[in-house]
């Protein structure tokens, strides 16, 4: 089954993926013309799929979704894991404000295999 899809329209990082998405059960070729990618789509074993025209449409638009999705998140998440990975910012009661801390002063660690200090707040636990 010769499937066409226009590229002004998918990514072709969505066609290689939604692509993926079908290769436990169908073959795949892809191609493209000025146009439009084209996918081949042949069953590895048993009957043709009716749906499988529907079902593979309906992957590649997941996947373009999901494209626009991260592009649209990308600063929230940014921001995210920069605050989760700031753990050398130390709140400075006195000025109201965050200090750096150098790593010297930092607390060590609590040990990995310490089940109850895994989850506490190693910088509470050390204040002077």
């Amino acid at each position: 089954m010769m499937l066409r899809y226009n590229r002004d329209l998918y990514t072709k990082t969505a066609l290689l993926k939604a692509s993926y998405h079908f290769t436990d059960s169908f073959y795949i070729h892809l191609d493209m013309d000025d146009a439009n990618y084209l996918v081949d789509i042949t069953t590895k074993a048993g009957p043709e799929n009716p749906d499988i025209e529907g079902l593979f449409s309906n992957e590649l638009l997941a996947q373009v979704t999901r494209e626009i999705v991260v592009e649209q998140t990308k600063h929230v998440r940014e921001l995210l894991l920069g605050r989760a990975f700031s753990s050398t910012i130390i709140e400075d009661d006195i000025q109201g404000g965050c200090a750096h801390a150098s790593v010297s002063e930092l607390p060590p660690p609590p040990a990995a295999q310490d089940e109850n200090n895994i989850f506490k707040d190693w910088f509470l636990d050390h204040e002077g």
